[in-house]
């Protein structure tokens, strides 16, 4: 065993500037008998000199025979994730990812020169300052995106977000590249793409939504804490329905800081509050790339939130529409649909936001 030595002098006196210390560091291997640590873990500079061992009947320590330092690591395996889209939606994507040190490599795909490369490099070279380990690279060609847990579709840098006949054509592609990946619609123009990737596409609902409504639902909790002179940690909501013209907050299941809302808000408040709501959308770049961070650290076990989600119906051809819905993730996807239970007038509303 390694022992610990102090570096003091024992005269008091440090050594001069030109003067090379007078005793180096002595190391010392206590006897397999002696199970008395102090013998070395105490050692000190001298000249030569050492401790006398303990006895070997000695056992007020432990045994120095071996001695294992084991550390126990609970935390989740670390993946890879792909960003396809180097717009100004997944750069900042990148960029949370990669501060939050929750996964294990970070490929910017973007097929518009070398923006993917020079962004994923500007990342990287703040690794030292944000003190990440998070590899980021850029690539132009799509076929990078294999081997990847989590694939986030985003905005291009010449040309926005991925969404119409181009989105369904990018997930054709994706389907022959990473059919077993999850795929995730970070973008706010995306509801329609996650409606006709699982009923035209036959994408699994579970593995293809979409996490823009967790940036309203964060824009949402934000008034509530200005209106009631509070902390936005403190309350607690979700969206349901169809940004922007059917959104469904469910003022009954709302909490803050343990209260329910309709003891903190009355209701002047909350009509006030959800006149608001419509106006949010959509939630800029850095809010929607926050939105698909959390989706991606449930997703990889490093969080247990339920965030409000893009879902489809999970047989692909029910009579109701994608919508928002709250729901916990992980790493097969959407786990579970947890809809609150709602009283008469927002039942009401989420159905006709939802019903085809």
């Amino acid at each position: 065993m390694l022992a610990h030595i102090g570096a003091e002098r024992f005269d008091g006196r440090g050594p001069g500037p030109f003067e090379m210390p007078t005793r180096v560091g002595q190391m010392d291997v206590a006897p397999a008998g002696d199970r008395d640590v102090h013998t070395v873990c105490h050692e000190r500079m001298r000249d030569g000199e050492t401790d006398s061992p303990g006895s070997t009947c000695d056992d007020r320590n432990l045994t120095t025979q071996l001695i294992v330092h084991s550390c126990q690591y609970n935390s989740p395996r670390m993946h890879d994730v792909a960003i396809l889209g180097a717009g100004e939606l997944g750069g900042a994507l990148a960029h949370v990812l990669a501060r939050r040190d929750i996964v294990r490599r970070i490929r910017l795909i973007d097929s518009a020169g070398q923006i993917a490369v020079g962004k994923a490099l500007d990342i990287m070279q703040s690794s030292p300052i944000d003190a990440f380990s998070t590899v980021v690279s850029g690539s132009i060609d799509l076929v990078t995106v294999g081997g990847s847990t989590v694939v986030v579709i985003a905005d291009r840098a010449a040309g926005g977000e991925w969404d119409g006949d181009e989105g369904v054509l990018l997930l054709k592609q994706l389907s022959g590249i990473a059919r077993h990946s999850i795929i995730l619609c970070a973008g706010a123009r995306q509801r329609d793409l996650v409606d006709r990737g699982v009923r035209e596409l036959k994408w699994s609902s579970e593995r293809l939504f979409g996490s823009a409504p967790e940036a309203l639902a964060s824009a949402v909790r934000a008034l509530v804490a200005i209106d009631i002179n509070g902390s936005a940690k403190d309350v607690g909501l979700t969206v349901l329905g169809v940004p922007p013209a059917h959104t469904v907050v469910p003022w009954e299941d709302m909490t803050v800081a343990g209260f329910a809302a309709t003891r903190v808000l009355d209701e002047p408040a909350r009509r006030r509050i959800a006149a608001k709501v419509a106006p949010l959308w959509p939630p800029g770049a850095y809010a929607l790339a926050a939105a698909a961070a959390a989706a991606v650290a449930a997703i990889a076990g490093y969080s247990r939130r339920t965030l409000s989600c893009f879902v489809a119906p999970a047989d692909g051809a029910g009579k109701r529409k994608t919508a928002a819905l709250p729901v916990r993730l992980g790493l097969n996807g959407v786990m579970a649909v947890d809809v609150p239970a709602l009283d008469g007038s927002a039942a009401t509303a989420l159905s006709n936001a939802i019903d085809l």
